[in-house]
């Protein structure tokens, strides 16, 4: 029950908008939680070298470099080759193997979780505030894309099905897959070191958002 009294099953019932609110808060949350990620996961003896979360991803996920498609699906090997190619033959690309033991740190999966826990709150078209701790995705209609450039900066893509909310008082609200859909973009700036470590330095621009169409069939 609410604190109005008002049945949880009734609140988060229905279609519903809703948006993250991204902003400064956000920015400094998510900056801190990769920038953790990857002191915690890289040393002098990772250098030149893709993390083991990155390598099993790029060949599930779309990455591209420069434009370019790295992601062979399906196709682990593929995929590897596809992205010594991109980076070996094009010298503006030179730094990315260098410092893809800090990249490959935080660009895969596990950034979803990263994202989601970042945001303060989530705000319907009512203006009500929703805390969502994660959105389970639907594996089945998800596409999921990481954008790097010559430049170091990264872009985040999804446009993802989605099954369920998990809030951070620890309801489950179930959603209808079929009319339920996340939609994303997020950009990533970073700060190479002369030591062969980057971090990154700044999230989200102008045209950045997370927006959550969702129709809720019931509370757990």
């Amino acid at each position: 029950m609410a604190a109005n009294n008002v049945p949880l099953s009734d609140i988060y019932c229905g279609k519903k908008t809703i948006n993250a609110q991204f902003g400064s808060a956000f920015s400094k949350n998510l900056v801190s939680v990769v920038n953790n990620n990857i002191k915690m996961n890289t040393s002098e003896s990772t250098r030149g070298k893709m993390h083991p979360a990155m390598i099993n991803d790029l060949h599930r996920m779309k990455y591209y470099v420069d434009g370019k498609a790295v992601s062979a699906p399906g196709n682990m090997d593929k995929s590897l080759a596809n992205f010594n190619n991109i980076t070996h033959s094009d010298a503006s690309l030179a730094w990315l193997p260098q410092y893809i033991d800090s990249l490959s740190a935080f660009l895969h999966q596990g950034i979803f979780v990263d994202i989601f826990e970042s945001v303060p709150t989530w705000q319907d078209e009512q203006g009500k505030s929703w805390d969502i701790q994660m959105i389970s995705l639907d594996s089945q209609k998800t596409s999921n894309s990481f954008y790097i450039n010559r430049h170091g900066v990264i872009k985040v893509i999804v446009q993802s099905g989605v099954s369920n909310l998990i809030l951070k008082s620890g309801e489950i609200i179930k959603a209808d897959s079929k009319d339920s859909h996340l939609q994303m973009q997020l950009t990533l700036s970073t700060l190479k070191n002369a030591d062969g470590s980057f971090i990154v330095s700044d999230a989200l621009n102008k045209a950045d958002h997370a927006v959550l169409t969702v129709n809720c069939q019931d509370i757990m």
